[in-house]
């Protein structure tokens, strides 16, 4: 038996057979969505032929694996010979460095000798004017 149709009982059957309406249009759209796609076989054929002719592309741009090689060597030569650059200047440095020092404390002892004959010379000439 139906209900009434002036109740809400009967708004409420006929929503539900709207949504229920709705859904089954949905799944029959995507059925028929996915029946007109391209089958397995030749969507994989257009991928595989896509992915070639991008790597294609990147081939005629790419370094050739001996350019990459050779460029490595260099920059490994350069590294080295600016290595050895900057041990030799170390070792200068570490050498002027002290030769400087030697020479500063030579000058530093001549002073010192040089002050002892001053104060020498000034006890000397004091204790004559006594």
């Amino acid at each position: 038996m139906l209900p009434d149709p002036n109740t809400a009982q009967s708004a409420g059957w006929a929503l539900v057979a709207l949504a229920a309406l709705a859904a089954s249009i949905n799944q029959i759209l995507r059925l028929t969505d996915r029946l007109k796609s391209k089958p397995p076989g030749e969507q994989l054929a257009s991928e595989s032929s896509e992915l070639a002719r991008r790597l294609d592309a990147l081939e005629e741009h790419s370094v050739s694996r001996s350019m990459c090689d050779t460029q490595h060597r260099d920059f490994e030569h350069r590294l080295a010979t600016t290595e050895n650059q900057i041990s030799e200047l170390w070792n200068t440095m570490r050498t002027e460095d002290a030769s400087i020092r030697k020479d500063i404390a030579d000058k530093f002892e001549g002073i010192q000798r040089s002050l002892g004959r001053i104060e020498g010379n000034l006890a000397k000439a004091i204790s004559d004017r006594n």
